[in-house]
């Protein structure tokens, strides 16, 4: 097969391509994407995911008074984009939102790019594939076993030239190859068609058309291609775009997912995509970043390890390739190539040669063979592998990763390391992957109440399950380790994959007072290797029964005025372990002010509220008292009464006034192609008997969508109009704000403990 394949590249280099001949023109090394380079997020918004069961109202009220307005909701992710008002940074909106009690996250939408590290030189053939002196990733045998036939593989990237249509046109060597739907989540459309150059090359890698007597060959030629475009025509796109086109993918059939692509934040609304496809079934593969010579940090998707296959990139000669990113998240490494040299001395230098179109003049109809290099060419060799398991019969992401790590080809430290993962992946060894069987039984959960009164039976649940091979009989013992006592022990048979709830009974007479660990222990099987899951433990308090209810707190002001309505709080607690009712009663020194029933669980609290008419209280210091009654069985008394003071004074002879209303109002007027937009609050000022109050001096600040200071004086009827600064081309959702900080008047006080603000929304 590889003579054949060889044959065929030959007779391309020969007749040559859009008029390109076998004179160095046939084959390209172009610039890629940068890496390190652009904006970090979009500037001018955030992504936010309100908790669930936050309803739509009150969603648009905290946008409201933030001052934010919606640009999109995620169909699947059901996470917001919010535009950010125009006084406020990202920064300052994330941390505000993040505040929110109603807000599970907020974070900046983060750019992501295309992970390729350019270069410009040439190298006619595919030796990533198969080459006699290293072996490439051994596709030769591979190719006898599986061709990746009907498995979807999405390629999430700048799309592909898999289509003719309007300015684009299909890539001439991608014509055998099959393809599904996708989704464009730059345009928002169902055209998801390449005009970056990028996605093409890495499709072609996955699928290019394969014994067509054209161009080069795909490790997967007989799986279909899924195109989602998530990057725009340079090359970068938002997480908000790839977490969408991850739960498309995923949704839409795709058994394997690929992404040469990353960024350098971890959020959450990636991680919650990633989570989402993988616990679907789908296998991912990412480009593991293109950083080492820059910070080495970790690139996202692929560090999400739990959910992702991060893929570093290797040389001709099975190095690391200088630019890969290395660290603890690494899983596996694949042929990225290096251009900058010429390791099998054939005159061309050693990138991953694909079809695509011209990578510098973006024009998506001129086509020719291109060497990329960059970990966002070492990730498809895998995810193209990957299809060839699943074609194969392999079922479900771990079982594609199993075959994947077990039988890569060890490079660096014996075993996983963090330069080259499990090592390079080699197609035809994990197509042969058979997994050892082993006997594995595990303890995957106890369960029981945090605590019990001493005499009381407690039920225990313990889960086992056979996570091997073999049928099984089991025995599982429940152990009271503090005491040191056996409580009980149970056999169950287990088939291979089965699982079983086992329910226990621990009679607590006796059991001393305290925390106690209970472990449930598996026994171990003949020949079982991995013991580290077959125990498992929680602990349960066991209590005195006692009944004590406590006055934990009084709370009451320290000063009030004879004749005001005094609110004193009293906070009483049940310490002990038995349902209690009590009464509460609170009394002025001798007289009695009230008295309430209370009913509390073991271990919760209660605030009681009382009012206290102090109308012909006498002034001067009054010591209030609150009093639980004492409840059946209760000795620990001495916390069933607690004391505060407050003060009366005489009443003041000084009027009061009050801010009675403020009405706001909108005035808009056109200059030119401009409105101007202000503000007018009209505040009035009453008494205490609610008279208007003449006179008095008002001072206020503007906020919102405008900042000033106003001031006037109140009119007969008590009121005064203060107007705000006119806004330019205010928006729909501006809120003017104005609140009320002082109002003067010779002789009299304001009281300020009402209302003393209004806001007006455009």
């Amino acid at each position: 097969m590889k003579r054949n394949l060889i044959v065929a590249l030959v007779i391309f280099l020969a007749l040559g391509f859009s008029s390109v001949s076998f004179g160095g023109e046939g084959l390209f090394v172009e610039n890629g994407v940068k890496t390190g380079e652009g904006q970090k997020y979009v500037p001018g918004e955030i992504i936010v995911q309100f908790n669930p069961g936050v309803s739509e109202d009150m969603v648009r009220k905290i946008n409201r008074g933030n001052g934010t307005s919606v640009l999109s909701v995620s169909k699947r992710g059901k996470f917001k984009r919010l535009r950010v008002p125009r006084n406020k940074t990202v920064e300052e909106m994330v941390a505000i939102y993040s505040k929110n009690p109603n807000v599970d996250y907020a974070e900046p939408n983060y750019m992501a790019k295309a992970l390729m590290v350019p270069n410009d030189e040439y190298y006619p053939y595919q030796w990533h594939m198969d080459n006699p002196v290293y072996g490439g990733i051994n596709m030769e045998c591979a190719w006898g076993i599986s061709t990746g036939t009907e498995v979807i593989v999405a390629v999430i990237d700048t799309g592909v030239a898999y289509e003719d249509y309007d300015k684009y046109y299909q890539a001439p060597d991608l014509a055998a190859t099959s393809f599904v739907d996708g989704w464009d989540y730059v345009n928002n459309d169902n055209h998801p068609n390449d005009d970056n150059s990028h996605g093409t090359h890495v499709a072609g890698t996955i699928a290019q058309s394969t014994n067509n007597d054209l161009g080069v060959a795909g490790v997967a030629f007989n799986a279909s291609i899924m195109p989602v475009k998530v990057l725009n025509k340079r090359g970068s796109g938002t997480y908000a775009a790839i977490a969408d086109g991850i739960y498309f993918a995923a949704d839409n059939g795709a058994a394997v997912i690929n992404m040469s692509l990353g960024g350098e934040f971890d959020a959450d609304t990636l991680e919650d995509a990633v989570a989402y496809a993988y616990n679907a079934g789908v296998t991912i593969v990412c480009a593991a970043g293109n950083d080492y010579n820059t910070g080495n940090n970790p690139g996202y998707p692929a560090a999400y390890d739990a959910y992702c296959i991060a893929v570093g990139a290797t040389t001709y000669d099975e190095t690391r390739s200088y630019y890969s990113n290395t660290g603890s998240y690494l899983d596996i490494t694949a042929p990225g190539g290096d251009t900058g040299v010429d390791q099998n001395g054939d005159g061309y230098p050693d990138g991953v040669l694909q079809q695509t179109f011209n990578p510098r003049t973006k024009n998506p109809g001129d086509f020719g063979y291109y060497f990329f290099q960059g970990t966002s060419m070492a990730s498809p060799h895998v995810a193209g592998v990957a299809a060839l398991l699943i074609a194969n019969g392999t079922t479900g992401p771990d079982n594609v990763r199993a075959a994947l790590e077990n039988t890569a080809e060890d490079k660096g430290a014996v075993g996983w390391d963090d330069v080259y993962g499990h090592g390079i992946v080699n197609a035809c060894a994990a197509l042969n992957y058979s997994p050892q069987q082993v006997h594995d039984v595990a303890v995957t959960g106890i369960s029981a109440s945090e605590w019990c009164l001493q005499g009381e039976t407690v039920w225990v649940t313990v889960s086992v399950a056979n996570q091997g091979d073999f049928e099984e009989s089991i025995t599982v013992e429940l152990t009271d380790t503090t005491d040191s006592v056996l409580i009980d022990s149970q056999e169950v048979p287990l088939a291979p994959a089965g699982t079983s709830n086992l329910t226990f009974a621990w009679y607590t007479t006796g059991a001393t007072i305290g925390d106690h660990s209970l472990e449930a222990v598996a026994s171990v099987l003949t020949e079982e290797t991995n013991t580290d899951n077959n125990t498992m433990a929680t602990t349960v308090e066991v209590k005195v029964p006692v009944h004590d209810v406590a006055i934990i707190a009084v709370d009451a002001p320290s000063e009030a005025v004879e004749g005001d309505l005094v609110q004193v709080n009293v906070t009483i607690e049940n310490q002990g372990t038995y349902a209690e009712t009590t009464t509460v009663s609170l009394t002025d020194q001798t007289d009695d002010i009230d008295s309430q029933s209370v009913t509390l669980d073991a271990g919760d609290s209660a605030d009681v509220l009382f009012d206290w008419d102090t109308t012909g209280a006498s002034i001067g210091d009054h010591s209030l008292e609150a009093v639980a009654s004492v409840v059946t069985e209760e000795t620990d008394t001495d916390d069933n009464t607690m004391t505060t003071v407050t003060i009366i004074n005489e009443q003041s002879t000084t009027p009061t006034m009050h801010v009675d209303a403020i009405n706001m109002a909108l005035i808009t007027r056109r200059a030119g192609r401009n409105d101007f937009t202000k503000a007018l609050a009209t505040v009035t000022i009453v008494d205490a008997s609610d008279n208007p109050v003449e006179g008095a001096t008002i001072n206020g600040t503007w906020s919102g969508a405008t900042s000033s200071i106003s001031s006037g004086t109140t009119d007969a009827s008590g009121q005064v109009a203060l107007e705000s600064y006119e806004v330019k081309n205010a928006s729909s959702g501006d809120t003017f704000t104005f609140t009320v900080s002082d109002v003067v008047l010779l002789g009299w006080d304001f009281d300020s403990s009402g209302e003393t603000s209004g806001s007006i929304t455009k």
